[in-house]
């Protein structure tokens, strides 16, 4: 159960959470429906109008992290019980152990990195002169006010080394997932980590983990991570055709991916619990009559 200082945890945190997702999509959506009148303002005024925006976000991010954080520590204060397990004293099991929290964090880090090549959002373009092709040949940055769908403008370019093929490309639903996405994957591993560890229960749910970490590539931008790996496994013309049928999909890798990484740990830290269940029953007592039988 509960205790009650993990109450206002889990209240602020999932209320931080929601105002967060709610800013962010409001944000979203004002630039979304605005992005005309903002592509005829002079070009320092777009610059100064997307990065207000981008500020913006970047605090909205932060409100959700710190409500993750705030949920976290509620799910540490439940109390765990082996003869009346729960699935959230399982999962705080998980939380507390710091060898599964290990697992869980370069699980997430590793996410992280692959996520940010696979959506474009840290690009590395070795074969493109990035003087003759984007006019840089130092460091610096570039806005893009317009025009787009939700969530992909507006758009910031920063040139980290274009000497090194090496930029920065940031979107709202991009940076958004960037932060979101490692986190989520990272809780997932804690949980079954914690689950392959203590050998009660095989991972039930796992799949639906797998599931999820992969389709999760491809909400930020999935033609981005369509061509990423098309050109990794595939090549050619097939590589050009699965891009453009990915590209509609975005929404539709959103809905999945989300709402399964945070269902995945709920089924294996409810395998577990029913594992642990059954080792703590106790025998049943032999029927008398059957005794008597016997003789």
């Amino acid at each position: 159960m509960l205790t009650g200082s993990g109450r206002p945890f889990l209240a602020f945190g999932t209320l931080a959470i929601v105002f967060g997702a709610l800013t962010v999509a409001l944000n979203s959506l004002n630039w979304f429906y605005s992005q005309d009148s903002v592509s005829i303002y002079s070009e320092a005024s777009q610059v100064a109008l997307v990065s207000r925006f981008f500020v913006a976000e970047g605090i909205a991010i932060c409100i959700i992290v710190l409500g993750g954080y705030l949920v976290y520590q509620s799910l540490l204060r439940i109390r765990l019980n082996a003869s009346s397990a729960s699935v959230g004293s399982v999962i705080s099991e998980a939380l507390a152990s710091a060898r599964d929290r290990r697992v869980g964090i370069i699980f997430g880090l590793a996410y992280g990195v692959i996520y940010a090549f696979v959506s474009s959002n840290l690009v590395f373009q070795p074969g493109v002169d990035f003087a003759s092709t984007y006019g840089v040949s130092s460091t610096g940055l570039n806005t893009i006010a317009c025009c787009g769908s939700p969530g992909t403008v507006p758009e910031v370019v920063v040139y980290l080394l274009p000497q090194a093929h090496l930029a920065l490309q940031l979107l709202p639903l991009s940076l958004l997932f960037q932060i979101v996405f490692p986190i989520l994957v990272g809780f997932n591993m804690t949980i079954v980590s914690f689950s392959v560890r203590s050998r009660q229960a095989r991972v039930t749910g796992g799949w639906l983990s797998t599931l999820a970490v992969t389709a999760g590539l491809f909400t930020g931008c999935p033609t981005c991570a369509g061509l990423f790996l098309a050109s990794a496994f595939l090549g050619g013309t097939t590589a050009s055709t699965l891009v453009l049928a990915l590209a509609p999909y975005q929404a539709f890798f959103i809905a999945v991916s989300l709402p399964v990484l945070l269902l995945s740990p709920v089924l294996v830290a409810s395998g577990v619990k029913r594992s642990m269940y059954a080792a703590c029953r106790l025998p049943s007592a032999p029927d008398p009559s059957a005794v008597r039988g016997t003789h």
